[in-house]
């Protein structure tokens, strides 16, 4: 049985009425998530009481048994670890951690899902796309959930956010009843980002004067592209949130400095961005420098893999045991900040920034949204996805298979509702790279076949 997406499909329906009395349960009582929640959230706090050698410990004992568990119950690091000559029992102490191989998504897509998962209860596919659309599909567990919430709304506090607050989301939501629509499971206000600024305005606007939200989340090139237009067409939302928003929650892009601070100008509001992915492995936030995120080795081990300035993201998932990530690879380049030997931050060097196509009224599709926030069922059978557009209201699609795939089989593979351009899909043997050997997700006229 899928659990998570028995929630997800249940829990995000009920009214407004409704949704707004059960958001003011605090998620520690809440059924079947509050004990998990409370643990965490403790284990937040008390790490920051901890010694050198207690953080190295705590890490320690939750990396090996997460390793232990992948060797005796999963294939692939079973095949890996006899390969490099490694039972992590045989691990003692915090250093050894480097002693396992790291795993790349490469690897991973290379074998088959079942041979690198098991069968935990409640068990839920997820895919990936990545910061250059390289998808990877994994389980999740229904106890990821609380231990996640927990960090991610001790990160948003830090901007004044509590749970019961009611936020504005500009995600990549394929339907979206009537423009905006209520989503109780996340008590939020979700916007459908596939239709023209000004529809969306004057719904929004109507639920703003209504329902108050206090807080705007989502992807920055959304949220900021859709501020400028407010701006430039001097509607009245933008009056609302001068007015009654409090900050701004970026996720999933690195956020442009210049069009950050001019938003947070106008809207006289504080913003916060925050680093984390569905593998679940990193999570990590500003705090009180931006563009410096603060790592939570309580969600999950990070480190980086260089001895140099700049290095590979290295991510353990302490607790998902259906498809363990132990030493994942996330392929994002990092300046790190080391105490002793565990990261304590980073900036990052490269990461997905907010690119986007032309639809056939002129509005943009901001890929984040659009490749990221959907999770194709075509990332099963693709080592990469890329995008290019041929003209205004249309665009081809670039699949780098990894098994026998057509044309119109990945087509049909692709959530394309409620975007309007006409997509066509082009079948490669390599992806698109750029003359410095990247894989861009956008791909321009001065990229070729590698």
């Amino acid at each position: 049985m899928d659990i998570v997406k028995l929630m997800k499909s249940n829990l995000t329906r009920f009214p407004y009425a409704i949704g707004v009395l059960a958001a003011r349960t605090p998620f520690s009582w809440r059924p079947g998530i509050g004990k998990g929640y409370r643990k965490a959230h403790a284990e937040i706090l008390e790490w920051e009481r901890k010694d050198s050698s207690s953080k190295e410990n705590y890490v320690f004992t939750r990396v090996k048994a997460i390793a232990e568990y992948a060797y005796g119950a999963i294939p692939f690091y079973r095949e890996l670890y006899d390969s490099a000559g490694i039972n992590p029992s045989d691990l003692s102490h915090f250093d050894d951690i480097k002693q396992l191989p790291i795993v790349t998504k490469k690897m991973l897509q290379s074998v088959p899902l079942k041979e690198r998962s098991s069968n935990v209860f409640g068990r839920s596919i997820a895919n990936t796309g990545g910061s250059s659309g390289q998808p990877l599909e994994f389980y999740i567990q229904p106890s990821a959930i609380p231990h996640e919430w927990a960090h991610i709304h001790h990160a948003w506090a830090n901007l004044g956010f509590r749970p019961h607050d009611l936020k504005i989301m500009f995600v990549g939501r394929t339907k979206v009843n009537n423009i905006v629509d209520y989503d109780s499971a996340r008590h939020s206000l979700v916007v459908d980002t596939y239709k023209g600024w000004e529809i969306v305005a004057e719904e929004l606007y109507k639920k703003a004067i209504k329902y108050k939200p206090r807080f705007l989340h989502g992807y920055p090139s959304a949220i900021f592209d859709f501020v400028d237009w407010l701006d430039r067409a001097r509607h009245p939302l933008i009056i609302y949130f001068q007015e009654y928003l409090q900050g701004i929650i970026l996720s999933s892009e690195l956020p442009n400095a210049v069009l950050r601070e001019r938003v947070e100008s106008l809207l006289k509001c504080s913003t916060i961005s925050f680093y984390g992915h569905t593998e679940r492995c990193v999570l990590a936030a500003e705090r009180s420098e931006k563009g410096f995120f603060d790592v939570y080795q309580t969600y999950g081990h990070a480190e980086v893999n260089g001895d140099g300035r700049e290095g590979s993201l290295i991510g353990t998932s302490y607790y998902n045991y259906a498809s363990p990530l132990v030493r994942y690879d996330t392929g994002d380049l990092i300046d790190p900040v080391v105490e002793g030997r565990i990261l304590t931050g980073f900036s990052i060097s490269k990461g997905r920034e907010g690119e986007f196509i032309i639809d056939r009224y002129g509005h943009k599709v901001f890929l984040t949204a659009f490749i990221f926030g959907r999770h194709h069922p075509v990332f099963n059978y693709a080592a990469h996805v890329q995008v290019r557009q041929v003209k205004p209201g249309e665009a081809e699609l670039l699949v780098t298979a990894r098994e026998s795939l057509s044309a119109g089989e990945a087509l049909s593979l692709f959530d394309l509702d409620n975007v309007n351009v006409c997509f066509q899909v082009s079948i490669l043997s390599e992806p698109i790279v750029t003359v410095s050997g990247k894989v861009p997700l956008l791909v321009k006229s001065d990229h070729f076949v590698g």
